[in-house]
């Protein structure tokens, strides 16, 4: 876990949340719970949960995670974060998914910027960066 992301996850627990890793699902739920956040995600998705093509940047593993998190897709904003260019795609690629099924769904990117990557040379952009963990909240602030 980055610091202070144990209060961040705190900070937002009146959100559903969901994690959509190429990490074993059960590693992250140990972490998670090692932290004391488990309580807080709703939906664990990782690499074991789909198959080897539909990995991410495809967006099945996104898919299924919301699906898990049983929430209305209909003028809905989506949040994901990742340090990856893949992790903007991905997002990307299920917002596109939800508008090609008729679904007014919009994904924001933040990119996770405190994990040591930044988005600079990045073909596909984030719509917000993340410096610290702290940043989140403040994002999530403006967008809601």
């Amino acid at each position: 876990m980055f610091d202070k992301m144990d209060y961040v996850v705190n900070n937002l627990s009146n959100i559903k949340h969901g994690i959509c890793s190429q990490n074993c699902s059960k590693n992250i739920y140990n972490t998670l719970k090692h932290y004391n956040v488990e309580k807080c995600f709703h939906s664990i998705i990782g690499y074991e949960d789909i198959s080897y093509t539909e990995q991410k940047p495809n967006p099945m593993g996104f898919l299924k995670c919301v699906e898990k998190l049983d929430i209305s897709l209909d003028d809905s904003i989506l949040v994901y974060i990742g340090d990856h260019q893949e992790d903007t795609i991905f997002g990307k690629n299920a917002e596109e998914f939800y508008k090609s099924q008729g679904h007014n769904t919009k994904v924001i990117c933040i990119s996770a910027s405190y994990s040591g990557n930044t988005p600079n040379d990045w073909l596909v952009k984030p719509d917000f960066t993340a410096y610290a963990t702290t940043d989140i909240l403040d994002i999530i602030n403006k967008i809601s």
